[in-house]
């Protein structure tokens, strides 16, 4: 049976130990609270951190006319194997080099930057798995997503083999 509030305790109590926070102790605030926040992220930091790094080095090369076999995977018409020429940063050919699908199918042609922004959107999708190589230049050896983890045809991959900069003219 409730009889009201309690009378107050007479007994003293001791106070609770503080901590001293000392102007000393500001970087290290600082520092834990950028670790708690680094927690907070969409759990593909490493992978944001690489492709950053692909990209400085990628402008750092300064290679604007190249040449390239790319691999595109995915469970569409565009699967499979393609020669891409890029000219001054435009795409002047791509044509399926493989026997994969029709001829008529269009060809993923993407340029370096294109695919770093292909990179960044599927991040953004906050996809299940994600797989990234890059080459010492910065170009995309391999780019795998898995949109959802329990779904059997959502995966899609590109990448970049034998890679040869040509001269600009």
């Amino acid at each position: 049976m409730w009889r009201g509030p309690r009378e107050p305790d007479n007994r003293r109590l001791a106070p609770r130990p503080r901590l001293a926070y000392t102007a000393g102790m500001r970087p290290y605030t600082a520092i834990l609270g950028l670790l708690a926040l680094a927690g907070c992220g969409d759990g593909f930091e490493e992978e944001w951190t690489r492709l950053a790094g692909a990209e400085r080095r990628w402008e750092r090369a300064d290679i604007h006319s190249y040449a390239f076999t790319l691999h595109y995977g995915c469970f569409c018409p565009l699967n499979g194997e393609f020669a891409i020429v890029v000219e001054n940063d435009v795409v002047i050919s791509a044509k399926r080099i493989d026997d994969s699908g029709p001829l008529e199918d269009t060809v993923p042609a993407m340029t370096v930057p294109e695919m770093f922004g292909r990179i960044r959107t599927g991040l953004e999708s906050e996809p299940e798995g994600v797989t990234l190589v890059f080459a010492d230049l910065g170009y995309p050896e391999l780019v795998r997503f898995d949109l959802e983890g329990n779904a059997a045809d959502d995966e899609w991959s590109f990448g970049i083999d034998e890679f040869t900069p040509r001269d600009d003219d």
